[in-house]
C-alpha cells in the first residue's frame, strides 16, 4: 500500500513537514506564500508567486529541478526544489539590487524606486501594442477577467500626453492609467476577438502588451516534478479558440497516487478546491463530480479504498483506478436491494446521496449525522442486519438522526406502509450490484458525466445519461479527466465555453482515448503546488475533487 504524504480524511501521516515560512511582503504588500532560506543564505519562494507577483514569464522546461523563465532579458534558469507540496524557486537572479529581510515567518522584499520613462501606443493591421519603458527592471502583476486586463507595475510616472494615449478605439474601448504611491495601474478593456500577451524586454527595460487578432500564444510544457507535467496552451476548432490548462501525469512513476477528496469528514459540506487540496496535503487537484450546492451534498458516486461513500443515481460516466496506474472509464450502473426475512425484496433509490426522490434511500455512518432532507420522512435504523428503530420526521431539515456505527439508516420518502414492509426486529440482507464488473474490482471511483470518449471513440450522449437538453447543448467552462495514448492521465480545464461536442473534439485532437466530463462552469478549477492555475482569486465552493499525491519516502503510516 502506498504511503501518501499529508493529513487526509482524518488520518495524520508522518513524514510531512508543514511550512514554517508562509508570508512574503513585496514593497509593503503582504502575500500568503511559502519560502525558505537555506544554509548558504539563498532564498527560495513558491514558483507561482514568482510568476504572478514578480512577473516572470515561465517557459517550457524539461527538468523539474530548474525552471526556465524570461524577465527583462534573455531566457534564464532558476533552481527549483520541492518543499512539502509546493515547488520553490531560487530568486537570487531577480534580487541583485533588492533589499531583503526576514522577520519570523515573513520574507520582506524591497525593490529600488523605478520610473516609467515613456508610454507608447501603436496600431498594426491585426492588433494593438502598448509599451511602458522603465528605468530599471521591476515587479509587475496582471489580472485578466474576460476582456478586462489590469497591469500593476511597481513604478511611478504619468506621461504628459496621457489623454492622447488613452483615447478609446474599436479594439480598446477603454484604457486608463493611474498612479498611487509607487504603483502604476493600467486598466484596459479590449475587443473579445483579441488575445493579450504581456512580456518584458531589455535595453531599455520595458513592459510590452500585445493584443492580436488570431494570435495563439505558444504552448507551455513544464516538467514540474518527475511524472507531473504542467501544460498551458490554446487550441482552435474552426473559428473558435479555447484555452487549456492541464496536468499530464505518468501513473507509472514511483510514488504518484490519486485519491478522491471531499470537504469534510462526513459527506456534508463544501469548500474551495484550494482548501480541499491544502487540507489533504495534495500536490495537485481538479474539481470532481456534481453536488447539491444549497445543501452541500454529493449527487454522484464516490468510492475510496474499496469503500463506497456515495452511490450513483443515474447510469452516468465514471472513472475508476487502482494504485498500479490502471484506469477504467465507462458508464456506471449501481443498484442496491434489501431482502427481508420473509423473502420480500425492496429496491433502494440511492446510497449516501443528496439527490432526493420517491422511494427508500440508504445512509451509512460515513454520511455523518443524518438530517431529514424532505418533509415527513420515515427513518428506519438497521443495526446488525436487523430493524431496531423507526421514527417519522416532520418538516425538512429540522431533525437529526444518528446512524448506527454497525449499521445504516433507511430513509423512506413518500412510501406508504413502510412499517409493514420493515416492522421492528425484522432481519434484512443487503445486496449491491455494480456494472461493469471492473468498477467493483478497482478501489477508487469518481463519477460525473457524461462519458465523452471510450476506447478512442466519441460516445458523448448526455440525454442517455439523464442530463437535460439544456445541459446537453450549453456552452460552459469544462473540467475533464482523460487517459492519453501511452497511458498518462490528464487533468484538464478548458475555457472559452465549449459545448460537450466541442470538448470531445478538443480531447480527440489532444490524443485522448478515454475521457470523462466533470462538474464544470463556476466549479471548474485546476490546482497545483499551492495555487489555482486557471483562476485568480477565490473559486466557487465545491463538494469533492480528485487529488494527486507524491509518496513520502519517510512516511510511516499506511492507509
Amino acid at each position: 500500500m502506498k504511503k501518501i504524504i499529508g493529513l487526509i480524511w482524518g488520518f495524520s501521516l508522518l513524514g510531512h513537514s508543514v511550512y514554517a515560512n508562509t508570508t512574503i511582503e513585496l514593497n509593503g504588500r503582504a502575500y500568503s506564500a511559502p519560502w525558505k532560506k537555506d544554509e548558504k543564505g539563498q532564498i527560495f519562494v513558491q514558483d507561482h508567486w514568482v510568476r504572478r507577483h514578480l512577473g516572470a514569464t515561465f517557459l517550457s522546461s524539461d527538468r523539474p529541478d530548474r525552471q526556465r523563465y524570461q524577465w527583462y532579458g534573455s531566457p534564464a534558469f532558476a533552481s527549483a526544489v520541492l518543499e512539502s507540496t509546493s515547488r520553490l524557486l531560487q530568486i537570487d537572479a531577480f534580487k541583485q539590487d533588492w533589499r531583503t529581510e526576514t522577520s519570523g515567518n515573513t520574507l520582506k522584499i524591497f525593490t529600488p524606486d523605478t520610473a516609467m520613462t515613456e508610454m507608447r501606443r501603436n496600431s498594426t493591421v491585426t492588433g494593438e501594442r502598448i509599451t511602458l519603458a522603465l528605468s530599471r527592471p521591476t515587479p509587475w502583476q496582471q489580472t485578466l477577467s474576460g476582456n478586462q486586463l489590469t497591469i500593476t507595475v511597481d513604478a511611478i510616472g504619468i506621461p504628459p500626453n496621457l489623454d492622447k494615449l488613452t483615447q478609446p478605439t474599436d479594439r480598446i474601448p477603454s484604457l486608463k492609467l493611474q498612479s498611487k504611491g509607487k504603483e502604476l495601474t493600467l486598466a484596459l478593456q479590449f475587443n473579445p476577438q483579441l488575445i493579450p500577451q504581456v512580456r518584458t524586454l531589455s535595453n531599455p527595460p520595458r513592459l510590452v502588451i500585445d493584443l492580436e487578432e488570431g494570435y495563439l500564444p505558444p504552448a507551455q510544457k513544464i516538467s514540474w516534478q518527475p511524472g507531473i507535467t504542467w501544460r498551458e496552451e490554446w487550441v482552435s476548432l474552426k473559428d473558435k479558440r479555447f484555452q487549456l490548462y492541464a496536468l499530464e501525469i505518468n501513473p507509472q512513476v514511483k510514488g504518484i497516487g490519486f485519491k478522491p477528496l471531499w470537504a469534510n469528514a462526513g459527506m456534508t459540506g463544501n469548500a474551495s478546491l484550494a482548501t480541499i487540496a491544502t487540507n489533504a496535503k495534495a500536490v495537485a487537484a481538479i474539481n470532481g463530480g456534481f453536488f447539491n450546492r444549497d445543501r452541500q451534498l454529493p449527487v454522484g458516486p464516490l468510492k475510496r479504498d474499496g469503500v463506497w461513500y456515495a452511490g450513483a443515481v443515474f447510469k452516468r460516466g465514471a472513472f475508476a483506478w487502482n494504485d498500479r496506474g490502471e484506469f477504467v472509464f465507462d458508464r456506471l450502473d449501481y443498484s442496491e436491494t434489501i431482502t427481508t426475512g420473509n423473502g420480500e425484496k425492496i429496491k433502494l433509490t440511492n446510497l449516501n446521496s443528496g439527490f432526493v426522490q420517491q422511494g427508500i434511500a440508504r445512509y451509512l455512518p460515513s454520511w455523518g449525522e443524518y438530517t431529514n432532507l424532505t418533509d415527513n420522512e420515515t427513518i428506519v435504523a438497521i443495526q446488525n442486519n436487523q430493524v431496531m428503530q423507526s421514527a417519522t420526521a416532520g418538516e425538512s431539515l429540522t431533525q437529526k438522526f444518528p446512524i448506527p456505527k454497525d449499521g445504516y439508516l433507511l430513509v423512506a420518502r413518500q412510501v406508504a406502509d413502510i412499517s409493514k414492509l420493515l416492522p421492528l426486529q425484522t432481519n434484512v440482507k443487503g445486496e449491491v450490484v455494480v456494472r461493469p464488473q471492473a468498477f467493483n474490482q478497482l478501489p477508487h471511483l469518481l463519477g460525473a458525466g457524461p462519458l465523452l470518449i471510450k476506447d478512442g471513440k466519441p460516445v458523448t450522449d448526455a440525454l442517455k445519461e439523464g442530463f437535460s437538453k439544456t445541459f446537453s447543448s450549453q456552452s460552459a467552462p469544462r473540467s475533464v479527466v482523460a487517459k492519453l495514448k501511452g497511458g498518462n492521465l490528464s487533468l484538464m480545464t478548458i475555457y472559452g465555453s465549449p459545448t460537450l461536442e466541442q470538448t470531445t473534439k478538443i480531447l480527440q485532437q489532444l490524443g485522448a482515448i478515454d475521457a470523462l466530463n466533470l462538474d464544470g462552469g463556476g466549479s471548474s478549477g485546476l490546482w497545483l503546488g499551492g495555487a489555482t492555475l486557471d483562476r485568480q482569486g477565490e473559486t466557487r465552493s465545491i463538494h469533492n475533487a480528485l487529488g494527486v499525491f507524491i509518496e513520502s519516502s519517510s512516511a510511516k503510516a499506511d492507509f
